[in-house]
């Protein structure tokens, strides 16, 4: 557990795990400088995730600013420390691992021990229970609530700390309240209110406006062929993804052509059908429908499952071999 060059991770999973205890154990903090992710449709993103990370010391080099005056309140642990951790993606014996490139881990500009570690930010973050939400909205004082805090999670806590801790409990009671009570409410404050809220209480939140239905880099499409890698990829659950349209606007429409990813492979493919919004007389689809062909524009199927739209016809080129295997029109 020495985070040294040349080390070898199977997963970044095992490598931050392993960074976790070389941290714990040596009471140092590395925080992600810079890193780039791989590209999604790579065949070990979920394994791998990143192409690069570069970990700097906590109390490293102090960040450029624009300002031009100085800020007398300011605080800060940036003292310059040189100290890095570097894993790159690379192939080693025929398998995708994390190496470590580069690390050094001489910590020269300021103190190394358990005191200083314990005061990092990172590591002044509570575990909030029932216990703890009780104890802050009874009686009970600052110094009494950062004493259980302390000696019931071993954690070292700031003041204001317990200030911020009170300030985040009280704002999730009041927007709790606000919804567990809406009818005391006017309709109109409801309309600003209550999206605001669930904004927050969600852990995800997707938009379902007009620009989900245009065909975009990593937009979701539907193989509508009887080709092999499409049965394969619609019985695991996994549609192919968009990673390229061959037009000027980046935006696909019906009749172009687009570069998908299927299983860990690149193919070709002509629009035959989509969700949004059409000219007159072109019929809509409920789903964003491909038909996947070679590099010389030939089929890969021999037959296309669904009804494929009669406005392709004047089109020409590839989309002619395309329409001579489809059996409805509408």
């Amino acid at each position: 557990m020495a985070l040294q060059k040349g080390e070898i991770f199977l997963s970044f999973m095992d490598f931050h795990k392993t960074l976790e205890e070389f941290q714990a154990a040596n009471n140092i903090l590395y925080t992600r400088k810079s890193s780039r992710k791989l590209p999604i449709y790579h065949p070990q993103f979920e394994r791998l995730q990143y192409e690069f990370v570069h970990y700097a010391c906590k109390q490293g080099k102090k960040r450029a600013t624009q300002s031009k005056g100085i800020r007398p309140n300011q605080r800060t642990l940036k003292c310059g420390c040189k100290a890095y951790v570097r894993i790159i993606a690379t192939e080693c014996n025929g398998q995708h691992v994390l190496m470590i490139t580069g690390a050094d881990h001489t910590h020269e500009n300021h103190p190394v021990d358990a005191m200083t570690a314990a005061v990092y930010p990172e590591n002044r973050k509570p575990r909030i229970n029932d216990t703890i939400r009780a104890m802050a909205s009874a009686s009970v004082s600052n110094r009494g609530l950062r004493q259980y805090i302390e000696g019931a999670q071993n954690i070292t806590l700031l003041p204001q700390d317990i200030t911020n801790l009170r300030k985040k409990l009280t704002a999730g009671f009041q927007l709790s309240s606000m919804m567990a009570t809406p009818m005391l409410m006017s309709q109109a404050a409801l309309t600003f209110i209550k999206p605001a809220a669930e904004r927050i209480t969600t852990t995800c939140c997707f938009s379902t406006t007009k620009k989900l239905d245009e065909i975009r880099n990593l937009a979701r499409m539907r193989i509508v062929d009887n080709s092999a890698i499409g049965k394969a990829a619609a019985e695991i659950g996994k549609p192919p993804r968009v990673i390229q349209v061959y037009n000027d606007r980046q935006v696909g429409y019906l009749g172009d052509k687009v570069l998908v990813t299927v299983k860990g492979e690149m193919r070709r493919a002509y629009i035959v059908g989509l969700r949004q919004k059409q000219r007159p007389n072109v019929p809509r689809t409920d789903t964003n429908n491909i038909v996947l062909v070679d590099d010389n524009g030939n089929p890969i199927g021999n037959r296309v499952t669904v009804p494929i739209p009669s406005a392709l016809r004047g089109k020409g080129g590839d989309l002619t071999k395309i329409m001579s295997l489809a059996t409805k029109f509408v």
